[in-house]
């Protein structure tokens, strides 16, 4: 009898221990993981406060990890999301959005003839190829013109003369230039086929994302492709 007794109070000082020490261990788990997640990253912004990076979800891998939302998606050997290329994530909206520079500054300044030819619009985007698409052919302009005048002086009865009516050429010839530029600017800034200086297509300020958007000439190629798969080849005659 005593010895039965004598083994449940052991019995019973083991199970006291053992539910110490469990209760124990859930108490350094639960510092850990609140350690954890004071430690853990915050979301990432980007300058007009687009999230742009995020924490996978709850339980994910660096091997598995799937994002909450479409323009995210999951950046290789770590725990977090990024936004595909030229989209954010607006938390106000709750929404997917393309990120552009701001396609009715860039149509506003490129429709008034004085800034659209001098290019001011293709600068606010970024686009300094295009800028000196315009700017450079001054210079070439201005060489031209010096080597005319040259030329021209050779003859004494018609220089003045032969310097007018060529500089009015280059005149022309430039002006010409500048309003298909100019026209240009216009159409493929409003069909949102031009852009910007990051390789974003130009659009409105937060317009939602769509992962099937297509601008006018990605379609234009896009069928052609097509038509070509099928067989249907387009040949002049």
């Amino acid at each position: 009898m005593y010895s039965n007794k004598t083994n449940n109070s052991n019995n019973s000082n083991n199970a006291k221990t053992t539910m110490k020490l469990i209760f124990a261990l859930c108490i350094l788990l639960q510092c850990f993981n609140a350690g954890t997640a004071a430690n853990s990253p915050m979301n990432t912004y980007d300058d007009n406060g687009l999230l742009i990076k995020t924490p996978c979800p709850k339980w994910s891998t660096k091997m598995n990890c799937t994002c909450s939302t479409p323009c995210l998606e999951h950046q290789n050997n770590t725990l977090f999301c990024v936004a595909k290329k030229c989209t954010g994530y607006n938390e106000a909206l709750k929404h997917c959005v393309w990120k552009s520079k701001d396609k009715t500054t860039a149509l506003v300044l490129q429709a008034i003839p004085v800034t659209g030819t001098l290019g001011v619009s293709w600068g606010v985007i970024g686009r300094w190829d295009w800028l000196a698409v315009i700017w450079a052919p001054v210079g070439g302009i201005c060489i031209i013109s010096a080597f005319l005048t040259c030329l021209c002086s050779k003859s004494e009865d018609s220089g003045e003369a032969c310097v007018v009516g060529s500089s009015s050429c280059l005149a022309v010839i430039y002006g010409l230039a500048m309003c298909v530029v100019w026209i240009y600017g216009i159409v493929v800034i409003a069909n949102s086929d031009m852009t910007d200086g990051n390789g974003c297509h130009i659009k409105y300020k937060n317009t939602l994302y769509n992962p099937t958007d297509r601008t006018m000439m990605e379609m234009v190629i896009n069928n052609v492709t097509a038509f070509r798969a099928n067989g249907i080849v387009f040949r002049k005659e």
